[in-house]
């Protein structure tokens, strides 16, 4: 019979207790640690490679470090225009100036032969940047 496993986040207390095992007996295994925090072996096991500083040492806080940059790294990187464009330009006066609807607008930019490096922006990106204020 299959028992699914429990998964848990390791918290910063999770880490400095694995941080005082680790220092204070030099001969525990990942997997003694693992069952003494109530972990599956391989979570204490990433934990641990992960948070291992320069040093070859687990460190608490600089786990912790590694753990909130790779939280903040996390999703789809929000997609900016340049201001300083030909194509940011035209869209500007197309959206805010004659008022025209954001696929009129990308209609019209693909028509005038406005040459960019940049992909052209999707019609979602324009009513994100319209309703956040970024063509004012």
């Amino acid at each position: 019979m299959y028992i699914s496993r429990k998964y848990k986040t390791v918290t910063y207390e999770n880490r400095c207790q694995i941080q005082g095992m680790l220092k204070n007996n030099k001969s525990i295994t990942i997997m003694e640690v693992a069952e003494r925090m109530n972990f599956e072996y391989s979570t204490i096991y990433r934990e641990i490679r992960r948070g291992t500083n320069e040093d070859g040492v687990y460190d608490a806080q600089y786990a912790q470090n590694q753990y909130e940059i790779s939280m903040n790294n996390r999703g789809r990187k929000e997609r900016i225009l340049d201001k300083n464009t030909e194509m940011y330009k035209f869209l500007r006066q197309k959206l805010i100036d004659e008022c025209v609807s954001p696929q009129t607008a990308l209609d019209e930019l693909k028509k005038s032969g406005i040459k960019t490096d940049e992909q052209y922006p999707s019609k979602a990106l324009l009513y994100r940047m319209m309703r956040r204020g970024d063509f004012e």
